[in-house]
């Protein structure tokens, strides 16, 4: 399996007080089943996270590509590589938000509050 790679997206609408992260990636779970991993909520803050498992990399893709065309729908956009340059989002409270969300910062007690 290649090493893992993110989605991440995006939903700011200011006059709606919305702003919103889902962060999708793929990799293996400690018993080698392929886990999609989704993450979401609020940017700013560490927000929610689920855990679906697969039992080959072909579903956990078919599973991860659906959802990131549902989101899309929902208004979603990718974030390029960039930090949403202009969008009205505070960009330290982002730089936050992907240090608290970084698999490779958090390690095994990921999302645990500082």
């Amino acid at each position: 399996m290649p090493t893992e790679s993110a989605t991440y997206l995006h939903r700011i609408d200011p006059a709606r007080n919305m702003a919103r992260f889902y962060k999708l990636s793929v990799g293996r779970s400690l018993f080698g089943d392929i886990a999609v991993v989704r993450e979401w909520g609020r940017i700013g803050t560490i927000g929610r996270m689920r855990i679906d498992l697969f039992a080959n990399e072909n579903e956990a893709l078919v599973a991860l590509d659906a959802i990131e065309r549902a989101k899309t729908r929902r208004g979603y956009r990718e974030i390029g590589g960039a930090v949403c340059d202009g969008c009205g989002v505070d960009p330290t409270s982002q730089e936050k938000r992907r240090a608290a969300t970084d698999c490779s910062v958090a390690g095994p007690s990921y999302g645990a509050r500082a």
